[in-house]
């Protein structure tokens, strides 16, 4: 990203968030920036465009803090602890900014718009899904979509009171009394063995609902597998790892690819520490076209 385009981001989190998205326009952010209007229109095309990439922008730092914690080899559980504490400070730091896109009913919501919040609120609950599934490992598979949905909700109640008195807030002792609450709901559905409320399929299902087809599901997964090969390509000795993805690759293009050569080849790519992440989330978003074929 070059300079003057960061600075016009900088300026339109900062307007957006002190006047609202409507009251402020193009003229306010050139001159926030020192800018001439005719430069704005070489990085953007319109507002609701600058808008959509600061929420990039937003979501973006908030992410890689997150994912600096993997660097001080934590146990899971304090990893996600510390995550979690990390998620939430980025939240309050530009607090005016997520009020604007929590509250502001000015805001254009468009189908673009509709898409990248949509996008958002799916990463950060996998986010939610994954750090869950390291703490309390695979017996809670089964409710992790009702898991994650009441951290996200216990901690939303929280951030809503907090907004107003920060000043009280412990965000690190926040998120392990949070974490210890969900200690007790993960004993009590295991215990209890209710059946979940929100599986992968319905899920899916309220996806469609909402105008979010697997399409776009299909076109990340296409994006990990190129992502795959390339990192696969650095590998010394790589060629049957080269054969696993091209299977993949082939069973996908099928009218009903076969889940179990699939997970067959992804397993074969398990255990390497560089193709981890990209094999993980495969696997996840795979999940929704098995479903689809039952």
């Amino acid at each position: 990203m070059q300079e003057k385009e960061k600075l016009i981001l900088n300026a339109a989190i900062k307007l957006f968030s002190i006047k609202g998205f409507e009251a402020t326009s193009i003229s306010d952010i050139c001159k926030e920036c020192g800018i001439a209007k005719g430069s704005f229109y070489s990085y953007f095309k319109s507002k609701n465009d600058l808008l959509l990439e600061t929420i990039e922008q937003y979501f973006s730092t908030i992410q890689n803090r997150v994912e600096s914690v993997t660097d001080l080899n934590l146990q899971s559980r304090e990893q996600f602890i510390m995550e979690l504490a990390y998620f939430f400070e980025g939240v309050f730091e530009h607090k005016e900014f997520f009020v604007t896109l929590a509250f502001e009913q000015a805001i254009p919501i468009n189908d673009s718009l509709k898409e990248t919040l949509y996008k958002k609120q799916s990463q950060t609950r996998e986010f939610y899904r994954e750090g869950l599934l390291s703490v309390y490992g695979d017996h809670v598979t089964d409710y992790l979509w009702d898991l994650a949905i009441m951290l996200e909700g216990i901690f939303q109640a929280y951030i809503r009171i907090f907004l107003i008195d920060e000043e009280s807030l412990n965000i690190h002792m926040l998120a392990e009394f949070i974490l210890n609450r969900m200690d007790d709901i993960v004993n009590g559905l295991v215990s209890s063995k209710d059946a979940p409320i929100l599986t992968e399929k319905e899920m899916i299902h309220i996806a469609d609902l909402a105008g979010f087809s697997l399409e776009s599901n299909n076109s990340k997964i296409h994006e990990l597998l190129h992502l795959l090969k390339e990192e696969i390509e650095k590998l010394p000795n790589n060629n049957n790892y080269l054969i696993s993805l091209e299977v993949v690759g082939e069973e996908l293009e099928r009218d009903v690819p076969r889940e179990a050569v699939i997970q067959g080849m992804l397993n074969n790519l398990e255990g390497i520490s560089e193709l981890e992440k990209f094999v993980t989330e495969l696997k996840h978003l795979l999940k929704g076209i098995f479903f689809q074929q039952k």
